[in-house]
């Protein structure tokens, strides 16, 4: 998987914020500017590189894991309004070499996000001017630059400040072409701009948007610009409800304030911090490819090889209960023997499979599900309890076991064992973990360490756990 989507499917990225406010408190002069355009500012990546390199520092420096190239306006319809048409690619190669040595320069690695703004046309609309353009001139505009972020070495492409859904996805479409000519494939981000009703210029929903572009293979969408974070958060809302694909909310500092002339944006870096970390608090979603969970939602995550069915029908019931008493939890089920007998067990108890339950596909990648959970339940018996407390105690995970026949001869610390039959212990003992302090979650991840170095020689049981900690570490 790229590395980009690895990380957006288990933590949240922060992108960097404006590029234009910032060059403007440079106060640049026309001479500042390729062949004194004044105003044309992707051209300072060649003019005053050291301008932009300090820009991109600057957000690196305060924790911004991707960084856009300034390359807004570097579509070859924009760039031949400078007479620059015919260096489109060498604009936006430059555009994604300044971010790279911003971040060696740095000694931080961050994504290069590929920045493609609009067109300068609307080819839905009417108007005589917006709209007289032809659907291919503007896809071979975008296909050109996109070959130029690509080469360049960005890590996504970002397709921004969207008011026209068919340009878009004319972007969209030649984003794809490019990443076919080139042999290479990139994520495709896509940003619209709505105004403070939810609606694009051309009067757009972001529900029409959406549907339209999430259609088209892309892997993350977004909203960005002209509103500020309370005007996006109905359609931000909106869109976390989906749970199909990652949100990208890039707001300005509130609704701009006209004042001589000049945009002025009100909101302080913290108040706008302060509404960015609701958004993340009430909305953050953790993609598995499978499946979305809230980041409120306490992970469960039972695994082994060895089940002993009373063992998991325990852990069912004591999770439905919580969940029927109003708890927040979920629980994973990796299931590597038996799918089809223990699925249709769930449906004939449950009559459905629950949503607080996710039966977790084969793959090889299991320590995206270690990562994701928050504590381990074993159902397996012997060498497989032992083999899944061995990997508790490395990925620093509490665990428990519902099937004692396994772990009663194992005088381990802190380990949750009950009989099969007990489904109000196991109970117990899942909502006393749900409500550990930290200082105590700490020592028993502590002593389930030390437990498994001093009794297992673990040796025996590197070549089952050897890829995963490989992975994990």
């Amino acid at each position: 998987m790229n590395g980009f989507l690895n990380d957006l499917a288990t933590k949240v990225l922060l992108f960097d914020g404006a590029m234009g406010t910032e060059i403007q408190k440079y106060e640049p002069r026309e001479n500042d500017f390729l062949n004194n355009k004044e105003g044309f500012n992707d051209s300072l990546n060649f003019t005053r590189p050291d301008w932009i390199k300090t820009i991109h520092k600057s957000y690196i420096k305060a924790g911004s894991d991707c960084i856009e190239t300034n390359t807004f306006g570097s579509n070859k319809l924009k760039l031949d309004e400078y007479g620059q048409g015919d260096k489109t690619i060498d604009f936006n190669v430059q555009g994604a070499k300044l971010v790279k040595e911003s971040a060696t320069e740095i000694g931080r690695e961050v994504y290069v996000i590929g920045s493609m703004g609009p067109s300068g046309y609307l080819p839905s609309s009417n108007d005589s001017d917006l709209g007289n353009i032809s659907l291919g001139e503007i896809e071979e505009a975008f296909f050109v630059q996109a070959q130029g972020l690509i080469i360049g070495g960005c890590d996504a492409l970002l397709i921004e400040t969207g008011q026209d859904v068919l340009e878009m996805k004319l972007a969209v479409e030649s984003c794809f072409r490019a990443m076919n000519k080139l042999e290479k494939t990139l994520p495709v981000i896509t940003n619209v701009t709505l105004d403070q009703y939810g609606k694009m210029l051309l009067g757009s929903s972001v529900q029409a948007a959406y549907t339209t572009l999430s259609n088209l293979d892309i892997d993350v969408f977004g909203l960005n610009c002209s509103t500020g974070p309370m005007e996006m958060t109905p359609s931000v809302q909106w869109l976390c409800e989906q749970d199909e694909l990652p949100i990208l909310v890039m707001p300005n500092a509130g609704m701009p304030v006209n004042e001589n002339g000049i945009a002025k944006y009100l909101m302080t870096p913290q108040e706008i911090s302060l509404k960015l970390s609701e958004f993340v608090n009430k909305y953050e979603k953790l993609n598995r490819g499978d499946f979305y969970i809230s980041s409120h939602t306490t992970v469960f995550l039972m695994f082994g090889f060895d089940y002993y069915r009373k063992g998991v029908d325990l852990v069912l019931e004591a999770m439905d209960s919580l969940v029927k008493q109003g708890h927040d939890v979920c629980l994973l089920l990796s299931l590597s023997v038996n799918r089809d007998a223990i699925e249709e067990r769930i449906k004939d108890r449950f009559g459905e499979i629950p949503e607080w339950l996710r039966i977790l596909k084969p793959r090889d990648d299991i320590a995206s599900y270690y990562n994701l959970s928050d504590y381990f339940i074993s159902a397996a018996r012997e060498e497989g309890f032992c083999n899944a407390l061995v990997e508790a105690a490395y990925c620093e995970r509490p665990i428990i076991s519902s099937n004692i026949p396994g772990p009663q001869t194992l005088n381990i610390p802190h380990t949750y064992m009950f009989e099969s039959e007990d489904v109000a212990g196991l109970q117990n003992a899942m909502l006393s973990l749900i409500t550990l302090n930290e200082d105590k979650k700490k020592q028993i991840i502590i002593d389930q360490k030390a437990y498994v170095e001093k009794a297992f020689d673990l040796d025996v049981w590197a070549h089952q756990i050897k890829g995963i900690y490989q992975t994990l570490n």
